[in-house]
């Protein structure tokens, strides 16, 4: 018997073409079974999530225009009386920031309107390295209005007042802008609307 099995694998070996397809009835399951069992291992490597997605392009969409009888003052004063009778105009870099003023610690902030508040800590340069500063802001999204408070202390819980209601104490003075307490007041857009120049007549 393994005589035989000897003298048959001689002959196959002599003859070329029964030589290939022995080797190709022995490996070529073996090919195979390695190249399925490399390609569900990769698919265990490389899973879905990583393969390429389709481009998603994220495009800004503006606010619809308002009426514009909606935006008109006067507004609350943002703090005490002085803050509306005696503010400065702020600008940094040539460009208008609002209105400020320094007023004594613990001062209060009103809602100049009615809206939503939200808030947010943040740093900013100054000669002496950083300081953390607060901002807030109120927006009215019917009447199309953003107020920007900007001030050094605690910032508020998103919540939605009412005009007048106080949403803030005034801090320590900013030295970025020189005084305790900066507002601004934004029509249309928040992003891209106009920053309104605001004046005393503008305050109630």
């Amino acid at each position: 018997m393994f005589i035989d099995s000897m003298e048959f694998i001689e002959n196959i070996l002599k003859d070329r073409k029964k030589l290939t397809v022995l080797i190709l009835f022995i490996f070529l399951p073996v090919v195979l079974s390695l190249i399925l069992t490399n390609f569900d291992v990769a698919k265990n490597l490389f899973p879905k999530s990583l393969a390429p997605q389709k481009e998603v392009k994220i495009e800004y969409t503006p606010q619809p225009a308002v009426e514009s009888n909606l935006q008109v003052g006067p507004y609350r004063c943002p703090s005490v009386p002085n803050f509306c009778t005696n503010s400065q105009e702020i600008i940094k870099n040539d460009k208008y920031e609002g209105v400020g003023a320094d007023l004594p610690p613990g001062s209060p902030i009103y809602a100049a309107f009615d809206g939503e508040l939200t808030a947010l800590l943040g740093k900013v340069p100054t000669e002496n390295g950083e300081e953390e500063i607060a901002i807030i802001y109120l927006d009215n999204k019917k009447r199309g209005l953003r107020a920007v408070y900007i001030l050094k202390d605690k910032v508020p819980e998103p919540k939605t007042v009412k005009e007048g209601d106080t949403i803030a104490r005034v801090g320590d003075k900013i030295n970025l802008y020189g005084v305790s307490l900066v507002f601004k007041l934004i029509k249309g857009d928040p992003l891209l609307g106009e920053v309104v120049k605001l004046k005393a007549e503008d305050f109630k």
